[in-house]
């Protein structure tokens, strides 16, 4: 017995008829389709890939229209472009309008997207340059890329690369202290996105890594430092590197006479 009995499954139905389409006998109904982002329609227009595009899924209405159910933004990321004529698709009959939106649930439901951790191992294998500085810094503190919370592990890839890219060299100075601070515990973003924000807006013109600097941060510890952030947080009610660095600054400058208390030059916050 197969398992498709002995479970009753759900029996299949025909697989839809592979062929090229012109794309503007394409259409979208919004009445049940999610509202298009334009960002992300304008990203696959300009870097459009074939293989990335893969192919679209299309409702044959009984009057012989193709709606899409699946693949909106590629769809209209192709009708920006003047060099497509005709769009991939799997063109599957329904009966209602009401099947083809059940199908465009089925479709998006049962997907997960990519997290940042499978984003980076794919970046790392095709060579992306921010994906090689983050594979640096991973082999530097001694802990792999992933998703768990855990003393070896590194989870804020989105983070660090997002900081990488607004300036490196403040990140790979910056990254021996964040692993003492974090030594032996989990790094979380908070703790890595506050300590970047400071240092990128320590005024007057100094560094964290100052040896006083880093000692009494290493000595907070990851845990007194994100409770510092957390403080700050429960104070303006909203969190955010910006506030968050108000809470850890508050705790550096104690015992620090007033003309050599650090501050951000640009503050986003009023203490």
């Amino acid at each position: 017995m197969s398992k498709v009995d002995r479970y009753q499954w759900k029996k299949l139905e025909a697989p839809g008829e592979l062929r090229m389409v012109p794309k503007h006998e394409l259409q979208i109904d919004m009445e049940y389709q999610r509202e298009a982002n334009e960002t992300k329609v304008l990203a696959i227009a300009s870097g459009f890939m074939w293989a990335a595009f893969g192919v679209a899924s299309i409702a044959r209405r009984k009057d012989g229209t193709l709606w899409v159910f699946d693949a909106q933004h590629r769809v209209l990321a192709a009708w920006r472009r003047d060099d497509i004529a005709e769009l991939p698709c799997i063109i599957h009959d329904v009966n209602s309008q009401s099947e083809e939106a059940l199908l465009f649930i089925q479709a998006n439901t049962l997907r997960k997207p990519l997290t940042s951790i499978d984003k980076h191992k794919a970046f790392v294998k095709a060579g992306d340059p921010v994906a090689a500085v983050v594979a640096d810094l991973a082999r530097i503190a001694q802990r792999r890329v992933g998703g768990d919370s855990s003393p070896t592990s590194i989870r804020c890839v989105s983070l660090i690369r997002l900081w990488i890219e607004r300036d490196e060299a403040l990140v790979r100075r910056m990254w021996p202290l964040i692993v003492r601070v974090c030594a032996d515990r989990a790094m979380p973003e908070r703790v890595v996105d506050t300590l970047f924000y400071i240092e990128s807006r320590i005024y007057p013109d100094r560094t964290l890594t100052e040896k006083t600097l880093s000692a009494r941060l290493t000595a907070r510890t990851v845990d007194g430092v994100n409770q510092d952030a957390a403080n700050a947080a429960a104070l303006y009610k909203k969190g955010g590197a910006s506030v968050w660095a108000v809470g850890v600054l508050e705790t550096l400058n104690k015992g620090i006479k007033k003309e050599s208390r650090l501050s951000l030059s640009r503050p986003e916050v009023n203490p």
